[in-house]
């Protein structure tokens, strides 16, 4: 059964690494907005939001492990690991999120989350080779 999870492992990385290529859903980017009647009458109030979202929001937007597991389990179950045993899914998408969860951007950890594999972002395809790597080795050596 480690065969089967090894090859799980090699699949799961690969799944979520070819939907990572099209990054086509920049509509929900009106975050950021700038209206000069707001700058103009508080400027102090102004730039504690925009302090606050101006980086990508790596630490403070990401979901809950858990999160990231449930929806690496969607994507996983309606592609490769759909007749796998319970046990090996688990096993393998347990071990990518805690793998890929302090390095992937906020923007993978969600689209994870949300079992929506197309809005990964390309940057992080090493991460997950890394991951990939990783839990080959893990899953292989038990």
């Amino acid at each position: 059964m480690s065969g089967v999870a090894l090859a799980l492992a090699l699949s799961l990385g690969g799944t979520l690494a070819a939907c990572g290529g099209s990054d086509g859903s920049d509509g929900s980017s009106d975050k950021a907005e700038s209206t000069p009647s707001a700058t103009a009458s508080e400027p102090a109030a102004t730039e504690e939001p925009t302090a606050s979202a101006a980086p990508e929001g790596d630490t403070g937007d990401k979901p809950s492990k858990e999160d990231v597991v449930a929806g690496y389990t969607k994507v996983l179950k309606s592609t490769a690991g759909a007749n796998l045993p319970e046990d090996i899914v688990n096993k393998v998408v347990t071990c990518f999120a805690d793998e890929l969860y302090d390095t992937a951007s906020t923007q993978t950890l969600q689209a994870i989350a949300d079992a929506q594999p197309t809005n990964v972002n390309p940057a992080d395809m090493q991460a997950f080779t890394d991951a990939s790597t990783a839990c080959t080795k893990k899953i292989s050596g038990q």
